[in-house]
């Protein structure tokens, strides 16, 4: 009977607290998305690197994929090759990065270039950032063709995964 106590108060209760713990966080950091009517994602119109305005009502009857990142998140940089990789295999699905730096477009443009990013790079601010209820970065939206967001994941995403989004 000691063992069994023991074994329960070492190992078991550690392994709930932990799980509890864990459970907890995840809660605190998934998106908080403020959506419209019919659950619609938040629309918005931002401008691009290329200097033109993209408003999320553009791919309206197409998914599209939006990543909040910042130049300065290095888990941000870790996926990049990722995102392009599902960019290039997925050219019917844009990609948007939003971009949560305060820089001016042209230091946005500069840094696309530099980190190799073949999609297009929005310059967010703190009102779309609040919309989505983005706490953590990097996040990414699944949004489908008709504007409600279907898939949120925080942290690093993989090709793979955005693949599996779309089906």
């Amino acid at each position: 009977m000691e063992v069994l106590k023991n074994v329960f108060i070492n190992w078991v209760l550690p392994v709930v607290a932990a799980i509890a713990v864990y459970a907890a966080v995840q809660a605190m950091r998934a998106p908080q998305v403020q959506t419209g009517e019919g659950g619609t994602a938040p629309i918005f119109t931002l401008m691009s690197t290329s200097g033109e305005r993209v408003a999320l009502q553009d791919f309206r009857g197409k998914p599209v994929i939006v990543n909040f990142w910042a130049t300065w998140c290095g888990p941000c940089k870790t996926e990049l090759p990722q995102l392009n990789a599902f960019a290039a295999a997925h050219p019917e699905v844009p990609v948007l990065g939003v971009a949560l730096d305060s820089g001016t477009l042209p230091v946005l443009k500069s840094a696309q270039a530099e980190l190799g990013i073949e999609y297009d790079v929005l310059r967010g601010n703190a009102g779309v950032q609040g919309q989505y209820g983005v706490k953590t970065i990097p996040t990414t939206f699944l949004i489908d063709g008709a504007g409600v967001i279907q898939e949120s994941h925080v942290g690093t995403v993989s090709a793979r995964q955005l693949t599996r989004w779309l089906r």
